[in-house]
């Protein structure tokens, strides 16, 4: 049963890139904006669209997209307000969340921005 003013408010590019998914990704079973919604606003709009391009990009091997979405969602949360989006992410993409995270592009840039070798 919904509790009457309890609806949340997706920023429009949060509800954007997951329709965008939905449309063009070839997933097992389509993201549930419903579902999702609550940990990609709380993580912020950038960091949760990020997150999706890099669910986006590891479609291949990920199982589950909803399931995906909540691990990667809260392996971030778990590293704490203070660690910069790109440490949190590629923190992330390391801890065997389901479909491996961070795209390859993306480990990419985060290593560049760290100094190394762009691979």
């Amino acid at each position: 049963m919904a509790i009457p003013g309890n609806k949340l408010k997706v920023p429009k590019a949060i509800a954007d890139q997951v329709q965008l998914i939905n449309d063009s990704v070839p997933l097992p079973q389509p993201l549930r904006l419903g579902a999702i919604a609550r940990c990609l606003i709380e993580l912020g709009k950038d960091t949760a669209v990020e997150l999706l391009n890099g669910l986006a990009e590891d479609a291949p091997g990920v199982d589950d997209p909803n399931v995906w979405v909540l691990e990667a969602a809260q392996a971030i949360w778990e590293m704490g307000p203070d660690v910069p989006e790109e440490v949190a992410l590629e923190e992330q993409a390391a801890g065997g969340v389901q479909g491996g995270g961070l795209s390859k592009s993306q480990k990419k840039k985060n290593k560049k921005r760290k100094g190394g070798a762009g691979g």
